[in-house]
């Protein structure tokens, strides 16, 4: 079994009516990851959430939130979306582009060059979108612990892990029987883990966020001690 670590920032672009707080088994999302080249992260987020808020007033999007997250250590793509459906049906259904073209339309009753703009603005983003993306749908299994504060920025750790098909739900039943000894040990203010669903992706993920790089070393430098204490049959 292989497991990967990339620590990234991660905080909410869009606002969302469903957190992570809620019944994972109701959860799913869609986990795009993009090749952003670093100079170019800023105007990309920054053309991102306006596209985004633009498309979500249509009335023709599914999506009920989106995260994004920031590569800092580890790992090689640069920003993460999280894209949170109530439903894998609901991923299908989605209509990202009604809304932008309306919006298009609306600017060309009022002058054209505004139109262009937001033409050559959305042209851009999307070329920086699609060049080296990746994307899978991901199914959360498990509620971990905390709620953690998702609108603010945090420090997310992001373990990958292959273990077979077949010992998947044993392995899932293992990490949450870890969870309560994370919470005990403090530093880390939430947990959840994710099963792949479609898509190119690791079987098992898991995100434990941290409220700061400090938290994040104190909890690094203890947490072995601390599952010795914690943790029952912890070899």
């Amino acid at each position: 079994m292989k497991m990967l670590k990339m620590i990234m920032f991660i905080g909410m672009i869009v606002s969302i009516d469903v957190l992570y707080a809620q019944n994972a088994e109701e959860m799913v999302f869609e986990k795009l990851t993009l090749d952003i080249p670093i100079n170019d992260i800023g105007s990309f987020i920054e053309s991102h959430k306006k596209i985004m808020d633009i498309s979500m007033q249509s009335g023709t999007r599914t999506m009920v939130g989106q995260y994004v997250a920031a590569h800092r250590y580890s790992g090689k793509n640069t920003i993460t979306l999280y894209n949170v459906y109530k439903s894998v049906e609901d991923i299908y259904k989605d209509d990202l582009w009604s809304g932008i073209r309306a919006y298009a339309d609306s600017l060309g009753n009022i002058d054209t060059m505004l139109v262009n703009e937001f033409s050559s603005m959305v042209g851009t983003w999307w070329s920086m979108f699609l060049e080296g993306h990746n994307d899978e749908i991901r199914t959360l299994t498990t509620n971990g612990f905390g709620t953690g504060d998702w609108e603010k920025p945090m420090v997310l750790v992001v373990s990958y892990y292959t273990p077979k098909w077949a010992q998947m739900n044993a392995f899932v039943e293992l990490w949450d029987q870890l969870q309560p000894a994370y919470e005990q040990c403090g530093y880390a203010q939430m947990s959840r883990v994710s099963t792949h669903y479609s898509g190119s992706g690791p079987t098992v993920e898991s995100l434990t966020g941290f409220k700061s790089w400090e938290d994040l070393a104190k909890w690094e430098a203890n947490y072995q001690q601390c599952f010795e204490e914690h943790v029952e049959n912890n070899t």
